[in-house]
């Protein structure tokens, strides 16, 4: 951008590729952009899912699948957050995203959050989200905290959670038995962030002694086998090692939450 040199190609390219998204083009019910637009001048941040479903009727909606089906449609859009498969979340109907996520951001950008590398408990959000926009919303700020597999609740201590971004850089102690292991290795041509920190917060009920973990790496323990997962952004590399009778069982796994 400082001398705008190839500017004009990408612009057609993402011209282009906007363009050929699925959802060009598709065909919708003039009652789908009714409801849009109804919900898009709300000001509140977020209403409840029966107001929701009175809207769709208002607007001609008659069938409860049908008032679902656009929720999910408009939930994938990004122009609200509806996660109906989530029992708790499914009750509210986010109508400003940026709301939920600033929420989110005001946990991790918390100085006590961070000084804790990445720890806090409920009575750290009941301070964190005090303002009246959030204190009647902090469970499902939390749910979507984790939907966003930003934290995970660390099994031994209900109510109180780890989010693995803040974690230490530095990596503990713990021995490991060279003999039999399995070796593997991702490389990547581009390695996006936060691939370790998803896959942390999914096997976190796996981590050994539940602390064995840090930024850029997690111990495992199951089953009679063991795994070191560890990630080295600047090689673009993910390293893991398997050892234990029933290594291949737990590296299937391992292999099975990396590649989704």
């Amino acid at each position: 951008l400082s001398d705008s040199r190839g500017l004009s190609d990408i612009k057609q390219a993402i011209r282009h590729y906007i363009c050929t998204l699925p959802h060009v083009g598709a065909k919708l019910p003039k009652t789908w952009v009714k409801v849009r637009r109804a919900l898009e001048e709300e000001e509140r941040n977020y209403i409840g899912l029966e107001e929701y479903l009175r809207l769709c009727e208002d607007h001609g909606f008659t069938r409860l699948e049908d008032k679902l089906q656009l929720g999910d449609y408009l939930h994938d859009l990004g122009v609200c957050l509806h996660f109906q498969d989530d029992d708790l979340l499914r009750k509210t109907v986010i109508l400003k995203p940026t709301w939920g996520t600033d929420a989110v951001y005001k946990v991790l950008d918390n100085n006590k959050v961070i000084q804790n590398l990445g720890k806090f408990d409920r009575d750290d959000l009941a301070v964190i989200w005090h303002e009246e926009q959030y204190a009647s919303m902090r469970p499902e700020l939390l749910r979507l905290m984790m939907n966003f597999k930003l934290c995970y609740e660390i099994p031994s201590s209900p109510n109180t959670y780890i989010a693995p971004q803040l974690l230490s850089a530095k990596q503990p102690e713990y021995v490991w038995n060279e003999k039999e292991t399995l070796l593997l290795r991702y490389s990547y041509g581009f390695k996006p962030k936060g691939i370790l920190t998803l896959f942390i917060v999914e096997i976190h009920r796996w981590i050994e002694r539940e602390n064995c973990v840090w930024k850029t790496g997690v111990v495992l323990s199951k089953n009679d086998a063991r795994a070191e997962v560890i990630e080295l952004y600047h090689r673009k590399e993910i390293r893991i090692r398997v050892s234990g009778h029933r290594r291949r069982d737990l590296l299937t796994t391992i292999r099975y939450e990396l590649d989704k």
